[in-house]
């Protein structure tokens, strides 16, 4: 079911977009594509979910602009380098480790830590990747 300027998909599904820059990809998991607060009943009757990907419209716009967001940010840690005139950006993987859902943050408000923050041990971890990834652009 497409809409104005996005598409309407199911709002469970076992599926994922993997985005390729260079020779990173960037695998961003269907729970980040169905915007589950943005639904609609489709033509047979079943719940349908605003895509999180949407494209532009308009004379100059084409299928192949993609505006992205949220749904790949919140899959990736970004450094954005302003300090040269071109202007750079790094991308990273999350680390598999870490507190990067809400869930185990909540686990660690359980075990005396403050809800929706980040432990000390995956404060660390996103800072390494941060600080290589400055390394990286330098």
């Amino acid at each position: 079911m497409q809409s104005g300027v996005g598409w309407f998909l199911p709002c469970t599904g076992n599926y994922s977009i993997t985005i390729t820059f260079g020779a990173r990809n960037v695998v961003i998991p269907y729970t980040a594509l169905a915007v589950q607060d943005q639904t609609a009943r489709a033509d047979d009757g079943s719940l349908v979910c605003l895509s999180a990907a949407m494209y532009p419209t308009g004379d100059t716009a084409t299928i192949s602009d993609w505006l992205l967001g949220d749904a790949f940010l919140k899959n990736v840690y970004t450094v954005f380098d302003f300090s040269t005139p071109k202007g750079r950006i790094g991308l990273a993987s999350l680390g598999s480790g870490g507190n990067n859902n809400l869930s185990n943050a909540d686990d660690n408000a359980a075990a005396g830590g403050r809800r929706g923050m980040m432990s000390s041990g995956s404060m660390l971890q996103a800072l390494s990747v941060v600080a290589a990834l400055l390394v990286a652009l330098a």
